[in-house]
C-alpha cells in the first residue's frame, strides 16, 4: 500500500512539472498573440478581452428579445479546438441567454457579421485552466458568425 502512495505521490509531481511547463510555454504564445493583435488594431473590450469585427453586419433593432442563430469556432493558445458549431450545426440561442460580452460582440458584429475575440487566461479559463481539460495559461481565440436574428 505504501509503495502505491509512493508511486502516486511520483506521478503527481510529474503531472504538476509538465504542467507547469505548459504554462510557461502558453504564457510565452500569449504575450505573442496579443503583441501581434495590438499590431492589427483589435479593441480592448476589457482587461481581459480583445475583439474585432472581421465583417460588419446589418444592425438589428431590439435585438434583446430575439433568438441568434451563429456559428461559433473556439480553439486555445496551443492550436486545440474545444467547440465548432459551423454553419451546417449552429448554436440558436436566444440573445438574453448569451453570456457577457458574448452578447456585445453578436449585437456589434450584427446580421451577417463576423467577429473574433481574444480572451485571456484571467477572464476565461483560469491562470491554473481546467485539470485534464484546459491547459494553464490557455487564452480562449472565438470566432463569431451571426447568421441569422429571428
Amino acid at each position: 500500500m505504501d509503495k502505491a502512495m509512493g508511486e502516486g505521490q511520483i506521478i503527481a509531481s510529474q503531472l504538476a512539472y509538465a504542467y507547469s511547463i505548459i504554462g510557461k510555454d502558453n504564457a510565452q504564445r500569449n504575450k505573442s498573440i496579443l503583441s501581434e493583435i495590438q499590431k492589427q488594431n483589435y479593441v480592448q473590450y476589457d482587461d481581459n478581452t480583445y475583439f474585432k469585427i472581421l465583417k460588419q453586419g446589418k444592425p438589428v433593432d431590439s435585438i434583446a428579445g430575439k433568438t441568434v442563430v451563429f456559428a461559433m469556432h473556439e480553439q486555445l493558445t496551443d492550436g486545440t479546438v474545444t467547440l465548432n458549431y459551423d454553419k451546417a450545426k449552429p448554436l440558436i440561442l436566444p440573445y438574453r441567454q448569451l453570456p457577457l460580452p458574448l452578447n456585445t460582440f453578436v449585437a456589434k458584429a450584427g446580421l451577417n457579421g463576423k467577429a473574433k475575440i481574444y480572451i485571456k487566461p484571467d477572464g476565461g479559463y483560469g491562470k491554473d485552466g481546467i485539470p485534464g481539460q484546459v491547459p494553464p495559461e490557455s487564452m480562449s481565440i472565438v470566432t463569431i458568425e451571426i447568421l441569422a436574428i429571428k
